[in-house]
């Protein structure tokens, strides 16, 4: 049933820390299992696609400093997605 399903932009919270080192993502994705979800980084942008049984999550978004895509670090605790990555020096 994909086709009838809805399609949202999920809850996002974004920053850099303090030293102006890494960017914190926090996505929350509730009701989508950890296989459902599909991430596409590169050094200038996001891309989240997650599906549930209702609800497609897309989430498109730009870094507004270049990122070191491969040294990104992923968890999903079944509700909320947080990434960790690098920005490049």
């Amino acid at each position: 049933m994909v086709g009838s399903q809805n399609s949202i932009e999920p809850d996002v919270c974004m920053h850099i820390d303090e030293q102006l080192n890494k960017v914190n993502i926090e996505i929350v994705l509730p009701n989508v299992e950890k296989e459902n979800i599909k991430l596409k980084i590169n050094a200038h942008r996001l891309n989240v696609h997650a599906t549930s049984n209702d609800r497609i999550y897309l989430k498109y978004m730009a870094f507004c400093r270049p990122v070191i895509a491969e040294k990104a670090q992923v968890v999903y605790d079944g509700e909320l997605l947080k990434i960790v990555i690098p920005l490049l020096r």
